[in-house]
């Protein structure tokens, strides 16, 4: 993560990520003009997912980057996810659905890619574009999901979406015997960090001209960034309940209020 000086809450990679890695991850170049942003005075914040195997190990982990001229940067490349926190999944259920949305895409974005993240239960996962209209299609279908080879989608060529888009997406997990990938038939999965837990995270990765994010609709990403340095992200997610990626004046905490008051220009109460 590249977060603000001294900031240590809200370190989940749910929502997004500067960088990560994964079992089965490739090396992903961004198109041409592309890069990721790290604002001035950022630290970075290396968050690493250990499992005990009974003997000592060392960590080998390490970070490259490619730091690029600002005078070939035309596009700012954005991480975001749609993810779902509250799930139950039955013992012994073969084909158990969960699903998330995501928040809607700023003017002029460009979608390039998604990273579809579940663990060992992990069977399907399937991303469905919706337009501001409410129109669907399905842009992506996985239908053999692989913790073992979690690799990153990459569009043949990139699509614009229209502002106000957003993804509906669906995971299906095999918590039954049948799947011998499955740590224990006999317990209810929820969410958690571990592997025999499940998370449900359809990441994806775009790009918008620079300047937009700095004007429209991030407004409205800057009043969630706000948010989640106050409140912890599964806080957040609580409070979010229609999944959208928003929260309205009425949803959020009254200690936030003047957050809201600040940021709300139109004065829509979202």
């Amino acid at each position: 993560f590249a977060v603000p000086k001294g900031q240590r809450r809200g370190l989940d990679g749910a929502r997004g990520f500067l960088v990560g890695y994964v079992p089965g991850a490739r090396f992903e170049l961004w198109p041409k003009g592309g890069a990721k942003k790290i604002p001035a005075g950022s630290e970075l914040i290396f968050q690493v997912h250990y499992t005990p195997v009974g003997t000592p190990q060392q960590d080998q982990s390490s970070l490259g980057i490619l730091i690029a001229d600002p005078s070939n940067v035309t596009h700012e490349i954005i991480t975001s996810s749609a993810v779902q926190h509250r799930f139950r999944i039955p013992p012994g259920d073969p084909s158990h659905e969960v699903y998330a949305t995501s928040p809607r895409f700023p003017p002029g974005a460009t979608l390039l890619s998604f990273s579809p993240h579940m663990h060992v239960r992990g069977k399907s996962y399937r991303y469905e574009l919706e337009s501001p209209g409410g129109v669907k299609e399905t842009i992506l279908e996985i239908p053999a999901y692989d913790f073992n080879w979690q690799t990153t989608y990459v569009l043949a060529e990139p699509r614009a979406v229209a502002a106000g888009t957003r993804f509906l997406c669906t995971a299906t997990f095999d918590n039954s015997g049948g799947n011998l990938n499955n740590p224990d038939p006999s317990k209810t999965v929820k969410w958690g960090d571990q592997t025999w837990d499940e998370m449900m995270i359809g990441y994806y990765h775009y790009r918008v001209p620079i300047g937009e994010t700095t004007a429209g609709v991030s407004r409205k990403e800057r009043a969630e960034a706000l948010i989640r340095r106050t409140v912890r992200l599964n806080k957040f997610e609580q409070l979010d309940v229609d999944k959208d990626g928003k929260l309205a004046r009425t949803d959020t905490p009254r200690s936030l209020f003047a957050v809201f008051d600040q940021l709300d220009k139109n004065n829509d109460r979202i």
